[in-house]
């Protein structure tokens, strides 16, 4: 009983300003507006806070857990309700801003994979890959759909109505497929191309259609892009949420994604190309190495500081010299493969990459420099 009611005080918080006294001081935010609240820098005159009610449930549930009172499994489940693993995200989020002073990067790696997740909330930890993956799709669709709201000048997560796009419909792939794949590595045959059986496939496909036509089609009708920037913010999390969707749930979706007429214009806008080019999954992956180097770069300069910081809230952080070293393995792995896009995209028409001109291509053209500086720094790790 106690389990289910924190689980709807943290799911349904705007509870806490029933009473009159209280809800004259402040409204509950919106999941949108405490993104928006938390990256502007603008502070809020409240004498009752919805984030700290938050902190406390969230420690009940630590300590409910530490204390056998809940296991590990009725953990797992909460994280499978789409309204609930919202808010989930959004404090796993705010609690990485703050502590860790991390402001959203335009470009961003899997929430799940920062390095300040092992820090958070103990519940975290007992999570399943599955779960994490609920987590990091959350993310990034909530990034891509914030498309329409750059005025910030950042980009965050958002979710506005929740019948936009049903998000929860799609949880359900991310096990069918890492079920498939596991019958298939014990040589169960599978149809397309050893992922799914018919019935399956013909599915994922109708699902595939639906996502394309809900964040693609009707997501460009309401998007009017100003400047290159929101051009590559566009870009960079569309890459983000369709890989993600293509290593995890939907095989071949990108590929659909690449046939939209509307996603190639914008893309080739970015890269500044007047002609369309015959191979678009090359200019997709190369935004893609792009984007990794940049965020890596991010990574590591951030982690690096932190390193450094006398914060308290880092206090029983570990800094390790592997994480850092590994962003910059990232680094010199996006490098490899974009110089190995360069050479098959010369092969085919060479005169595309002298044409290419975005921010994105600088970053990468001074990666090298950047990366030799960045071996040289002196990493302050734990002892």
């Amino acid at each position: 009983m106690l389990f289910e009611e924190v689980k709807e005080l943290f799911t349904n918080h705007n509870i806490l300003f029933q009473d009159h006294k209280l809800r004259r001081q402040s409204e509950p935010l919106s999941f949108f507006q405490a993104i928006c609240h938390a990256v502007s820098g603008s502070t809020r005159k409240e004498r009752f806070k919805t984030d700290a009610a938050k902190n406390y449930v969230l420690k009940t549930l630590d300590f409910l857990l530490e204390n056998g009172l809940i296991n590990e499994e009725m953990i797992r489940e909460i994280f499978h309700e789409e309204k609930a693993v919202k808010q989930f995200v959004l404090h796993a989020f705010t609690s990485i801003s703050s502590k860790a002073e991390f402001r959203i990067l335009k470009h961003c790696n899997k929430l799940t994979e920062h390095w300040y997740w092992p820090y958070l909330n103990k519940f975290y930890q007992v999570l399943g890959q599955e779960e994490k993956d609920i987590m990091d799709l959350t993310f990034y669709e909530g990034r891509f759909s914030s498309k329409g709201e750059y005025e910030l000048k950042l980009n965050y997560i958002f979710v506005g109505d929740p019948h936009s796009f049903p998000l929860e419909k799609y949880f359900h792939q991310l096990k069918n497929l890492d079920k498939s794949n596991h019958l298939n590595s014990h040589g169960t045959k599978n149809n397309h191309s050893g992922h799914l059986q018919s019935s399956d496939y013909e599915g994922s496909e109708k699902e595939m259609e639906e996502i394309i036509k809900q964040l693609i089609y009707e997501g460009c009708c309401n998007i009017h892009f100003v400047n290159t920037g929101e051009y590559e913010t566009y870009l960079a999390d569309a890459i983000n949420l369709f890989s993600f969707m293509e290593n995890k749930m939907y095989p071949g979706i990108i590929k659909k994604l690449l046939n939209i007429p509307e996603f190639l214009n914008i893309m080739h806008k970015y890269l500044g190309l007047s002609e369309k080019y015959e191979n678009p999954e090359e200019l997709f992956q190369l935004i893609k190495c792009w984007s990794q180097i940049r965020t890596s770069q991010e990574m590591a300069s951030h982690y690096e500081k932190m390193s450094r910081s006398n914060k308290i809230e880092l206090k029983n952080v570990s800094w390790k010299k592997d994480i850092y070293d590994g962003y910059l393995n990232q680094i010199s792995q996006a490098l490899h493969q974009s110089a190995e896009i360069y050479d098959s995209i010369s092969k085919r028409k060479n005169e595309v990459l002298s044409s290419i001109k975005c921010p994105l291509k600088d970053i990468y053209e001074n990666a090298p420099r950047v990366l030799t500086k960045m071996k040289n720094v002196h990493f302050q790790e734990s002892k």
